[in-house]
């Protein structure tokens, strides 16, 4: 069998200020199938600006199992918004 290699998209998340809100999308995305790295990066100290709660999720997968869409669209059904990172 031949490993596949793994993509990775990093995207921003609305409203990750919070531990409770960060394991809830990790959990969630934790079950998707395919998807084998989940790092979160909760936002900086509130700023007090529009994109202070906006924290940053990177997701390592494997495209033939899961692609990246599918993806978008699990953090969209647990009720996230979600932008593309500046750097992704």
């Amino acid at each position: 069998m031949i490993a596949s290699k793994m993509h990775e998209i990093r995207f921003d998340v609305e409203e990750l200020a919070c531990n409770y809100c960060a394991r809830r999308l990790f959990d969630g995305l934790s079950g998707v199938e395919g998807v084998v790295a989940i790092h979160i990066q909760p936002p900086p100290e509130r700023l007090d600006g529009p994109d202070d709660l906006w924290g940053t999720v990177v997701i390592k997968f494997v495209p033939e199992v899961v692609g990246s869409e599918e993806i978008y669209d699990h953090v969209r059904h647990l009720g996230y918004r979600l932008r593309k990172a500046p750097d992704g």
